[in-house]
């Protein structure tokens, strides 16, 4: 469901979709059903403003985590 949302995102925008994007998805998705749906969700990714880790809680709360490891850590080819 994230997916395609953020694949008509994309296409609506001509740009690449960014994590924030992703997250706000899933939050608002989390919400919707005020915790009767029981997952603990770990997202990451890679975007314009580089690597993002982020935990989503079952009540659409959300925090960042690692994030200024990750750019640390980040080997270029």
């Amino acid at each position: 469901m994230i997916a395609s949302h953020l694949e008509l995102h994309r296409y609506g925008t001509g740009r690449g979709s960014r994590v924030v994007t992703a997250l706000t998805l899933l939050k608002s998705h989390l919400f919707k059903y005020q915790g009767h749906v029981s997952a603990a969700l770990v997202l990451g990714g890679v975007d314009l403003n580089g690597p993002h880790l982020f935990t989503v809680s079952t009540l659409a709360s959300a925090s960042s985590c690692f994030a200024a490891d990750l750019n640390r850590h980040v080997i270029d080819p």
